[in-house]
């Protein structure tokens, strides 16, 4: 997920959140909203439709990480470095 635009009349900058793919739910859905809000929701949507259930004690790991960049998403090379993130946290 990327959120980027314009400040002002500078550069364009934004940041991403990799989801990585070992998380339990990935991929997961995402919530946004227009004023910069965003979330991965692994727990909200579940397979079933219906219900999460994490049982009581069980130990969940999910990891993301942040990237914030400046420029064209494209130039800033987003997809290489999910590449290089989901790579080397094999587990």
């Amino acid at each position: 997920m990327a959120c980027y635009g314009r400040r002002g009349a500078g550069e364009i900058e934004g940041v991403a959140l990799f989801q990585h793919p070992a998380n339990r739910w990935a991929p997961s859905p995402w919530f946004t909203r227009d004023y910069g809000f965003m979330s991965p929701t692994p727990m909200y949507w579940p397979a079933d439709g219906a219900v999460t259930r994490i049982p009581r004690g069980e130990k969940v790991t999910l990891r993301y990480r942040v990237l914030v960049f400046s420029g064209d998403p494209a130039k800033a090379e987003l997809a290489r470095h999910y590449s290089d993130y989901a790579t080397a946290l094999k587990n």
